[in-house]
């Protein structure tokens, strides 16, 4: 680890850090998520069992497994399942679509959770700026049978001004919580990638507020630890008297936000539940849009 990296975890996680040192050393968990467009839980049931499979208490399609190659498999490619880590499971589950819902994915590849929300809503949106990180995506969405999405490459900032029943902003950041199977992060990983991140985040989670129906749900997710990637984007988004921070109510230990006035959002550390770092904040759409100019 690097001596910036060391010196802002100590700050951050006071007492709790030498639990960090512990854990971001140790092999990540392996884990899947059975594709309920191509099969049931219970259809996939003797695979489960030939894959060690034990289920993750916040989602009902996704199990821990052996830690074997399971993206070699004709299961696999036929897209019974989706490899996706446990703790990323989260945003979509806490974001709850339902059968008549127009979703936005701001942020979509590789397309973990628009695989995952599909099942669920009428059409999803799956947006992705980059061109190579999209062809990636429309594999596993292809792989995954997903037939109610649409595919755009919009600048998430300068997202057209079309309405959303819910919304994901699972926001690209510095991937600190990566650091269980890339430990590269943890020689890379400054204070300043915090910050600059931050800035990109802020602009993405208001953009998509706007895109956001009267009434409408909108969760900010990522998969790291910083103040400024977390907390204070949600703290900023807050300041547009529309926005509600919600509680998250799901079966799995985890921290409230550091920030005063952030205390709803959910921080979730390695060895809480043996996942990697994630941070989740449901924010609501509380009244009717803002006029422009207004």
């Amino acid at each position: 680890m690097n001596e910036k990296l060391v010196d802002y975890h100590k700050g951050l996680l006071g007492g709790e850090f030498p639990l960090f040192e512990e854990w971001v050393k140790k092999p990540l968990r392996k884990s899947v998520r059975v594709n309920t467009l191509r099969t049931s839980v219970a259809g996939f049931e003797e695979e489960l069992d030939g894959m060690g499979a034990q289920q993750i208490p916040w989602c009902d399609e996704g199990f821990w497994v052996d830690d074997k190659p399971w993206g070699a498999t004709i299961p696999f490619q036929l897209g019974y399942y989706y490899i996706q880590e446990a703790a990323s499971m989260i945003p979509a589950e806490v974001l709850c679509a339902q059968k008549e819902d127009i979703v936005l994915d701001i942020a979509a590849a590789p397309g973990s959770k628009t695989t995952q929300i599909a099942p669920s809503c009428k059409t999803i949106v799956a947006n992705e700026p980059s061109n190579s990180r999209k062809s990636i995506m429309f594999a596993n969405l292809n792989r995954c049978g997903v037939m109610n999405a649409i595919i755009t490459s919009y600048d998430g900032t300068r997202f057209p001004n079309v309405k959303f029943d819910r919304i994901l902003v699972d926001a690209p950041c510095s991937n600190l919580g990566t650091a269980r199977k890339d430990s590269k992060v943890l020689n890379e990983w400054t204070p300043n990638m915090a910050r600059a991140a931050s800035t990109l985040q802020k602009r993405l989670a208001k953009s998509a507020f706007n895109l956001l129906k009267p009434g409408g749900t909108m969760v900010y997710s990522t998969c790291t630890s910083s103040l400024e990637e977390n907390e204070e984007v949600v703290l900023e988004l807050l300041k547009d008297p529309r926005a509600r921070l919600e509680k998250i109510e799901l079966p799995l230990k985890s921290r409230p936000g550091l920030l005063e006035g952030a205390e709803k959002c959910m921080r979730i550390y390695p060895w809480d539940n043996d996942t990697e770092f994630f941070f989740v904040a449901k924010v609501r759409n509380i009244k009717g849009a803002i006029k422009d100019g207004e």
